[in-house]
């Protein structure tokens, strides 16, 4: 997926308002962009997830202690 205009004004507010840095912000806006398709975003960056789930987003896993047993 090319990260256009939208993607990147997209991942600058959600960067902003979850406090993520521009990698993290940018698969979040990715993920969002796809809502379409209804997507899962897979992360182990709690901060990440948390910022998905915020925007409406299912993640997975659930728990990153439930990713590791």
């Amino acid at each position: 997926m090319e990260a256009d205009a939208g993607v990147v004004d997209t991942a600058a507010s959600v960067g902003v308002r979850h406090g993520l840095r521009g990698v993290d912000a940018i698969h979040v806006a990715s993920a969002m962009q796809l809502a379409a398709f209804d997507p899962t975003l897979v992360s182990w960056d709690e901060c990440q997830r948390q910022a998905a789930r915020a925007e409406g987003l299912p993640v997975y896993p659930e728990t990153t202690t439930a990713a590791l047993r």
